[in-house]
C-alpha cells in the first residue's frame, strides 16, 4: 500500500466521520397572499421509550431571513404538522390553497402560542438587526416512523422570505443523520453496487475487446448491450457520489437527475436487445417482422419515464400526502406497457425456440427464457412496492429491488455474450480483412445482416 493510497483513505474516514455532516438541507423562497407558506418535509425515525424516557429521534433547524432588515413583517409563527390524519392532511387533501389562513393553522400539532407553554411557542425571533431568524426543535416519537411538516403563517401577507430547513435523524450515525426514514440505507446501497458494477465494467471492456479482435467488427447486440450497460453503470455510478456527497453534506443536487436519466435510457436499450434476441435476430434468422411497430413501442416506454421524470422534478407538490393521482395513472400505463413486452418475449421466446434445430441456439433461448422471463415482471413489482408499501419504507424497498434485479439482468447478460459463447449464438463470423473470401467462410456467413 502506497502512502499517497493510505492518505486518501485516511481523508476519507475522517470526512466521513467528522463532524462535517450535517442534515438534510432544504432551501428557498417563498411569498403568500393569504399569509402561510408550507416549508418542507422530513421522515424521522422512532423509538417505543422515546415518549417515556425522553429519547431524541431528531432535530430541525429552521432559519429565515426577511428581503429587507427594515421591511415590517408581522409576527410569524413556525407551523408544525404530523402525518396523522387529523393534521397536514386535513390541510392538504381538504383544499390546500382553499383553506383560510387560521383553518390552516388550526391543524398544527402543538401550536400553542399564546398559551405561555414554552415547548409550544414556535414564534419567530428575529435578531437585533430584524432580518435573521433562527429556531430549533427536538422530535421525540415513540408510535411509529413518521413524516413532520413545517409551514410559517401570520395570516398576512408577505413576500421573499428566504428559508433553510435542516433535519436530522440524531439517533443516526454520522454518515446517516441527512437520511429520513424513508431513504436511510440508500448511500451504503449504491456504495455497495458501485464497486460491483466497477468489476462488471472490467468484464465488459475485456469481452468487447475480445470480440472486435477475433472478428474484426462488433456485433449489433453486442452494441445494444455495450449501451445499455454504459448507461446502467453511468447511473449506478452518479448514484453513488450523490447519495454520498449527500451523506457529507446533506444537499441535493442534480446529479440525481443525470443518474435516473441514464438509468432510464439503459433500461429502454436493454428490453429493446431482449425483444430482438427473443425474436432470434442474428441468432436463427436475418430477418426482423414488426420493427417499426416494436421500436414505437419502446418510443412510448422512454417518454412515459421521462414524462414521469420531469413531473417529479418540477411538478411534483412535496406537501402532497398520498400518491398523486397522475403519478399513479402513469405508473399504471408503464406498467401496461411493460406487461406488453413481457407478453412479446415469452411468446417470440417460444416460437423461436420451437422452431430453432440448432442445439446450441435452442439452449440460448432456454436461457433468455428461465433468466429474463421472471425480470419481465420486475417493473409490476416495482410498482406494487411503490402503491402496497408504507410511505417511510416504499422508496427504500423499491429501490433495493430494482437495484438487485437490473444488476442481476447485466450480470447474466455479460455470461451470455461472452466471447467463447457468442460465437455459438450469434452470426458474427466475418472473413478476415485482407484474405480473399473462400467457399466456406461464405457459408458461415449466409444468416450475417
Amino acid at each position: 500500500m502506497t502512502a499517497s493510497f493510505l492518505a486518501m483513505r485516511i481523508l476519507f474516514c475522517v470526512l466521513l466521520f467528522s463532524g462535517f455532516c450535517f442534515g438534510e438541507v432544504i432551501h428557498g423562497v417563498v411569498s403568500s397572499k393569504d399569509g402561510f407558506a408550507f416549508l418542507g418535509k422530513f421522515c424521522f425515525d422512532w423509538d417505543p421509550e422515546s415518549f417515556n424516557k425522553h429519547i431524541l429521534i431528531g432535530e430541525v433547524h429552521i432559519r429565515l431571513k426577511k428581503r429587507k432588515a427594515n421591511e415590517k413583517v408581522k409576527d410569524l409563527d413556525i407551523l408544525e404538522y404530523d402525518d396523522q390524519a387529523d393534521s397536514w392532511p386535513m390541510v392538504y387533501d381538504r383544499g390546500y390553497k382553499d383553506l383560510t389562513c387560521a383553518q390552516k393553522r388550526s391543524y398544527a400539532r402543538d401550536w400553542r402560542n399564546n398559551s405561555g407553554n414554552a415547548l409550544g411557542n414556535y414564534q419567530v425571533k428575529w435578531n437585533l438587526n430584524n432580518a435573521f431568524s433562527s429556531t430549533k426543535f427536538s422530535i421525540y416519537e415513540h408510535l411509529r416512523p413518521r413524516f413532520w411538516y413545517y409551514a410559517i403563517a401570520n395570516c398576512e401577507p408577505f413576500e421573499e422570505i428566504a428559508y433553510t430547513i435542516e433535519f436530522k435523524n440524531t439517533r443516526y450515525s454520522a454518515f446517516n443523520q441527512q437520511f429520513g426514514r424513508d431513504i436511510k440505507g440508500l448511500n451504503t446501497l449504491f456504495l455497495f453496487f458501485a464497486p460491483l458494477y466497477i468489476i462488471l465494467a472490467v468484464f465488459q471492456s475485456l469481452a468487447t475487446f475480445e470480440h472486435w479482435n477475433t472478428n474484426g467488427y462488433l456485433h449489433p447486440i453486442i452494441k445494444l448491450f455495450g449501451a445499455s450497460f454504459f448507461f446502467q453503470f453511468i447511473a449506478v455510478i452518479f448514484y453513488a457520489v450523490y447519495y454520498l456527497k449527500f451523506s457529507l453534506d446533506g444537499e441535493h443536487s442534480q446529479i440525481n437527475i443525470i443518474a435516473k436519466v441514464s438509468e432510464i435510457f439503459g433500461r429502454v436499450i436493454l428490453i429493446l436487445m431482449l425483444c430482438l434476441l427473443s425474436r432470434g435476430w442474428t441468432i436463427s434468422t436475418e430477418y426482423l417482422s414488426g420493427k417499426n411497430e416494436l421500436l414505437f413501442v419502446c418510443l412510448i416506454f422512454l417518454m412515459l419515464q421521462i414524462v414521469i421524470l420531469i413531473w417529479q422534478s418540477t411538478i411534483e407538490n412535496p406537501a402532497a400526502t398520498e400518491i398523486p393521482v397522475f403519478y399513479e395513472v402513469c405508473l399504471q400505463l408503464l406498467n401496461l406497457v411493460w406487461i406488453a413486452f413481457g407478453a412479446f418475449f415469452v411468446l417470440s421466446i417460444y416460437n423461436s425456440y420451437k422452431s430453432e434445430r440448432n442445439t446450441k441456439k435452442k439452449d440460448l433461448y432456454l436461457k433468455l427464457a428461465v433468466f429474463y422471463g421472471p425480470w419481465m415482471i420486475s417493473l409490476p413489482v416495482s410498482i406494487i412496492l411503490t402503491i402496497a408499501v408504507a410511505p417511510w419504507d416504499r422508496e427504500l424497498a423499491v429501490t433495493i429491488f430494482h437495484s438487485i434485479v437490473t444488476f442481476l439482468a447485466n450480470t447474466i447478460m455479460i455470461y451470455l455474450v461472452w466471447p467463447s459463447r457468442a460465437l455459438d449464438y450469434f452470426s458474427i463470423a466475418l472473413p478476415k480483412i485482407n484474405y480473399a473470401p473462400t467457399v466456406g467462410e461464405y457459408e458461415i456467413n449466409s444468416d450475417f445482416m
